[in-house]
Parts: C-alpha cells; sequence; structure tokens
C-alpha cells in the first residue's frame, strides 16, 4: 500500500484537487439538467423510459413554465408520452448511483426542488464531478509520458481541469465530461503501438460508451479507429468488436423508446424541432462567422479561456517533431473537428452555458500541447490559466449557465459575485454565502500547495529533462543527416 501510495502520490492528489474544486458545488435545476435526471428516476422509479409525469402540462400543450413538473425545453414526444431527447448514455450510467441515493431515502427526482437539490447534486457527482477528477490523473499521466517533466504535466493536468471549460461543466449534470473522459480514455488505450488485442477491444467499448453518452464523440472513435488501423491493421478488428456492445445498448434504447433501432431523440424533438431538422440532427456545415465566435467572442476558446490557445500552439511545436507527430496531429485534428462541429450549431454556445459546450470533449486532446508549452514560455502557461480560473470560478460561485442573451458572460458572472448573487455549495448552508464558497477555494489552495510540492519531489532536481519518447523509435530518428527539429 505505502508503494501504491508513493508512486500514485501525485496523481491522487489531482484527483483531490478536481473533486475540491467541483464536486461541493449545488447546482440550480435548469432545462437540461432536468431532462436528463427525469430520464434517470424513470428509468429507476419506474421501470420505463417515458417521462411524461415530469412535465404532463406539456402534453396538454401547455408551455414550459406550466409544464406541472420539472421539465421545460429539453424533451421529445412521440405518440403522446414525453421521453428526454439526450442521449442515453449518461442517463443509464447515472442510474445505478441514483438507486442508492434513493434506498438511502434521498427524494425522488420528480420533485420539484430547484434549489438544495441534493439528489441532483449526487447525480452529478458520479456523473461529472467524479469524471472529471479520473480525467485530470490522465491527461497528467499522458503529458508525462510525452514530455517527460512532472512539472509541466501538472500544470496542463490542472490548468486545462480549473481554468477550461472542464470546470464548470464537472458541476452540472451535462454529458459533456463524462464522454471526454471515455473518448480520451480510449485514444490512450489505443495508441500504444504494442497494445494488446484486449486493451484494443477495451478502447472500442470505452470509446462505444463514449458516443452513447455523446453522439458527437463518434469524432474521437473515428480518429482513434484510424490510428488503430494504420498501427494494428488486424487490431481493428478487436476494436470495432469492442464497440459492439455499446452499439447494442444504443439500438435496443432506441428501438423501446423510438420505435426503431436507426432512430434518434433529435426526430421527435418538442421544442426545438426546427434546428435539428436542419444538415445531422441540426449541424450544418460550419458558418465562418459563428466558428470565429467559437473561438474568439466573448465565451470564446481562446479568449475566456486562453490556456487552450497556448495548448493549440504547443501542439504544433510537437508537430514539428517525427516522434510527438502522431500525438500532436490527434489533437489538433479532433480540437478542429469539435470546433467545425459547434461552429455548424445554430448557436455559439448551444443554450444556457459558460461556453461552446460541444468542444468539451476535444479539451483533454489539447492537454499535453500545454505541457510542451511550459518549456517554451512559462509565463504565457501560468498567465493564461490565471486568467481562466478567474472567469470558470467565477462561473461555478455564481451560475456557470449563463443565457446566450447575456453579452458578456465573465461580467455577468463577476457582476454576481460584486452583488452577492452567489450560487450554493454544501457548505452554504451552514456557513451562508460568500464563506461557503471562500472555504471551497481555500481548499482548493490548500490541495493545490500540496499537488505542487509532491510533483517538485518527483522532478530531476538539476538540469530540465528532455522530451520523453512517446513512441517506437524509427530508424530515421537515429539517422544523423535527418535534423532534430524533424524528428
Amino acid at each position: 500500500m505505502r508503494a501504491f501510495l508513493s508512486r500514485w502520490r501525485t496523481e491522487l492528489l489531482v484527483f483531490a484537487l478536481v473533486l475540491v474544486a467541483t464536486a461541493p458545488t449545488v447546482q440550480l435545476l435548469m432545462a437540461h439538467q432536468a431532462s436528463r435526471l427525469a430520464l434517470t428516476a424513470a428509468m429507476w422509479d419506474d421501470g420505463t423510459v417515458q417521462i411524461d409525469e415530469y412535465g404532463p402540462g406539456l402534453l396538454l400543450g401547455l408551455g414550459p413554465r406550466d409544464s406541472g413538473g420539472i421539465l421545460s425545453v429539453d424533451y421529445a414526444e412521440r405518440e403522446g408520452h414525453l421521453y428526454s431527447d439526450k442521449a442515453p448514455g449518461q442517463p443509464l450510467l447515472a442510474a445505478p448511483f441514483y438507486g442508492l441515493a434513493r434506498l438511502a431515502g434521498a427524494e425522488p427526482g420528480v420533485e420539484e426542488r430547484y434549489f438544495d437539490n441534493y439528489t441532483l447534486w449526487w447525480t452529478s457527482l458520479w456523473s461529472a464531478a467524479i469524471p472529471a477528477a479520473v480525467l485530470a490523473v490522465m491527461m497528467r499521466r499522458f503529458a508525462l509520458k510525452v514530455t517527460g517533466d512532472p512539472r509541466a504535466a501538472t500544470v496542463a493536468a490542472v490548468g486545462m481541469s480549473l481554468s477550461t471549460l472542464l470546470l464548470p461543466f464537472a458541476t452540472v449534470l451535462f454529458s459533456h465530461v463524462l464522454a471526454a473522459a471515455l473518448g480520451y480514455a480510449a485514444y490512450l488505450a489505443a495508441r500504444d503501438p504494442d497494445a494488446p488485442t484486449l486493451r484494443l477491444a477495451a478502447a472500442g467499448l470505452l470509446g462505444g460508451m463514449a458516443v452513447v453518452s455523446e453522439y458527437t464523440t463518434g469524432i474521437i472513435v473515428v480518429v482513434v479507429g484510424v490510428l488503430v488501423l494504420v498501427r494494428h491493421k488486424a487490431g481493428a478488428v478487436a476494436y470495432v468488436a469492442g464497440g459492439l456492445p455499446a452499439l447494442a445498448v444504443l439500438t435496443v434504447y432506441n428501438a423501446i423508446t423510438w420505435g426503431d433501432p436507426l432512430e434518434f431523440s433529435y426526430s421527435n424533438s418538442g421544442s426545438f424541432q426546427q434546428f435539428h431538422e436542419q444538415g445531422l440532427f441540426g449541424i450544418r456545415v460550419p458558418d465562418p462567422g459563428l466558428t470565429v465566435q467559437v473561438l474568439m467572442g466573448e465565451r470564446g476558446l481562446l479568449t475566456l479561456t486562453p490556456v487552450v490557445l497556448v495548448g493549440v500552439i504547443g501542439l504544433v511545436m510537437l508537430a514539428r517533431q517525427r516522434r510527438t507527430r502522431e500525438v500532436a496531429v490527434v489533437g489538433l485534428v479532433v480540437f478542429a473537428a469539435f470546433v467545425a462541429v459547434q461552429g455548424g450549431w445554430f448557436s455559439v454556445t448551444a443554450g444556457a452555458a459558460p461556453g461552446p459546450r460541444y468542444v468539451v470533449p476535444a479539451l483533454p486532446f489539447v492537454a499535453v500541447g500545454v505541457a510542451r508549452a511550459w518549456r517554451w514560455s512559462r509565463v504565457a502557461v501560468i498567465g493564461s490559466i490565471v486568467i481562466g480560473a478567474v472567469a470558470m470560478f467565477a462561473s461555478i460561485a455564481t451560475n456557470p449557465l449563463a443565457q446566450p442573451t447575456e453579452t458578456f458572460a465573465a461580467g455577468h458572472w463577476l457582476w454576481r459575485i460584486a452583488e452577492g448573487r452567489f450560487g450554493q455549495n454544501l457548505l452554504t448552508p451552514w456557513l451562508g454565502a460568500p464563506w461557503g464558497q471562500l472555504v471551497q477555494l481555500a481548499g482548493v489552495l490548500v490541495v493545490l500547495d500540496l499537488v505542487w510540492n509532491a510533483t517538485v519531489k518527483d522532478a530531476p532536481a538539476d538540469g530540465d529533462p528532455a522530451v520523453v519518447e512517446p513512441m517506437a523509435v524509427t530508424a530515421a530518428d537515429t539517422d544523423p543527416g535527418v535534423s532534430p527539429g524533424d524528428r
């Protein structure tokens, strides 16, 4: 046990850091979360995927404010019944944890409790906060493998976890962080040239679970599939086979819910039908203006959370070296593809959100770029992390799901803080606001100090470490006629 703790000390502290930063937040029950909670609750409490009792007024043609339940706009309707319009993966995976809470006496999801909803909090803990903590560990381990620098790896993992959209979406019941963790795990499982067949099958299963949780992560599955095909050829069969159980779950769910294994919720959308009918489930050819806003608007990835820009620069640096080119190309392709998806949607944020939320599953692939950029400019890395952290922590201290009508989200969150309009966390019932949030922030700083001290102990005493080879060394890497920059 002591050897395990010594070996994984820093990773365990990184895990704890992300949990301290995210888990205490008690979110407000809003439309998106209500749709997810309703499906989980209906499956566990009633053994059905129909959620009529969560918004009975909607079946009578009443508006969202008169639905008579927690549902408002995020729902689908078929043959006189209501259903969630979300991909089923997250609600399905959350059902056992919801069930444990119910067995312990928690309120059912049907209760119209918009504040202090601890059933919602518990479900989110397992669906978002814990996956975010696991994701942080994966980002650090991979960044360490690529750069060989414990400091750079820790900074990258912490920066991406606490200074990007990963932070606010780890505090609310959305599927983005869960899908990000599953998709990233699929890539890490498959990318090793010596990966055994069983690991490739596991990668396929993880990728399949990501898609069942969020359909757009099919991008990651395809990119990883191409990598597997190039590197393993015959192993591609194991990769595809591993994804079949997830595909089976999705098709069975679709058959039960929509009457057709190949039909999806967006074909029956009850509130955004006019958008979902366009393109592929609402995703059109990227609009140049919207794409610019996704990157550089007031909630843009590169402006509100500039560590993403630093990470992209780092990926470009990695692309210049042959031995790290695969890492860079995969990261850049995945990031660009998700930006294109968001740029092809009907809004920059896809509803109430702190930023372009459909890009969240791509963010882990940028982390290794941040680690590489640490060797280029520590000032740029730290500065960008601080800027993003201010905005992201301000969002979770108030309400991260700012409406699209807010013209300056960061100002909106900071103004709410100035006015004393805080959100809730597990401490505010006893300490009140803002003291509950301040104690949580103090806890983050304490654990952050422990993380850095553990990282320093892991780092070499003298000199900067060279980049660690993440792949097999090729003949060109040892050829004196090939310049180091091209290796």
